[in-house]
């Protein structure tokens, strides 16, 4: 067995690509809430296996910390994504009793009108980079020879054979090729299955830098005793449109 993917990014690799988000991110979000009930379900299979990964690997890469989403009271994005959640059973904490936001986040602060809903079902972060290595760690230890390159194209010969091509011009040939390039699908040359029928959804990202002191204060929590190094991923209200809607707050900076 192959596996045939790229290696970690390299300062001189960043100057010719943009490369942004998959796998070289360091910190990315997971959470089980979600208004769409196929990624939910996904999400919460992917996460269960999150701490199986790392016992085997012995390489740390989730931080159960937490999703705080906060929403627009009587929007239609909060009114559709509660009802997707009560429908189907999905566990979630509604914070949006001020109150209560604040005895369980004394150092946040959003607006009185918000929709405050927090996702304590193992939702909160992973360092991509360091899950990608735990994958390929796992995958040799169980007999795969990993090809640090990147496919082109995948064409069809005969009798069931595929050959895939490399951009460094690899050519290997199996008779079954599993296909794992999630968004980044049809910018391959797939000639076993053409065109596939996909539609891509697009975020807008804030890309933070914060002192030292800052830092400090979203790690301890300001002085808030009873969970020093609790930490929450934050997305802003959903119906914001060209602002920035995501942003993670970390214990470990």
């Amino acid at each position: 067995m192959f596996m045939i993917c790229a290696s970690s990014v390299r300062a001189e690799e960043s100057k010719e690509r943009e490369i942004f988000s998959s796998h070289y991110d360091e910190g990315r979000i997971v959470q089980v809430i979600e208004e769409n009930l196929p990624i939910n379900v996904l999400s919460k299979h992917t996460i269960n296996r999150f701490r199986e990964l790392e016992k085997l690997s012995g390489i740390k890469f989730y931080n159960p910390v937490g999703f705080l989403l906060a929403a627009e009271k009587g929007s239609k994005d909060a009114i559709n994504l509660l009802q997707t959640l009560l429908s189907h059973n999905i566990a979630f904490s509604d914070l949006s009793d001020g109150d209560a936001f604040k005895r369980r986040f004394p150092y946040l602060q959003t607006d009185d009108c918000d929709c405050r809903i927090f996702d304590d079902n193992g939702a909160g972060y992973v360092s991509a980079r360091r899950l990608v290595k735990a994958q390929k760690k796992v995958a040799r230890l169980q007999g795969c020879e990993i090809i640090e390159d990147i496919v082109r194209e995948v064409k069809d010969l005969h009798e069931g054979v595929h050959q895939v091509i490399t951009e460094k011009n690899g050519i290997i040939r199996a008779k079954r090729v599993l296909i794992c390039a999630g968004a980044f699908t049809n910018y391959i040359r797939l000639q076993p299955v053409g065109r596939v029928k996909m539609v891509i959804n697009k975020e807008t990202v804030a890309m933070l830098r914060l002192s030292e002191k800052e830092a400090e204060i979203l790690s301890n929590g300001n002085g808030h005793k009873k969970n020093q190094r609790e930490a929450v991923s934050a997305k802003l209200p959903l119906g914001l449109r060209g602002v920035a809607q995501r942003l993670t707050y970390l214990t470990q900076l």
